[in-house]
């Protein structure tokens, strides 16, 4: 993930919009108090949704079940959801 200063990044913030969404890759951009992140909103909402469906234990044992039986090349039956 590439960082810039705000400086740099506010004198060509068109060119980095566009790089964030063309490469899909994050950008940080560091001023003197806070680095932020600036993203692609596709990433952002499905971050916002992983957390959401992580928030339940249960759900979040699911998941982590599924993932490794995924990995496992295990075949699941979708119907149990």
């Amino acid at each position: 993930m590439d960082i810039k200063s705000i400086t740099t990044f506010r004198s060509n913030i068109f060119n980095y919009v566009k790089m964030v969404i063309g490469v899909n890759t994050p950008l940080k951009v560091k001023s003197k108090s806070a680095t932020v992140v600036n993203l692609f909103e596709e990433d952002y909402n499905s971050m916002q949704e992983t957390f959401y469906l992580l928030k339940s234990p249960k759900n979040a044992q699911v998941i982590l079940n599924r993932i490794s039986d995924y990995k496992s090349n295990y075949k699941f039956n979708t119907k149990e959801f």
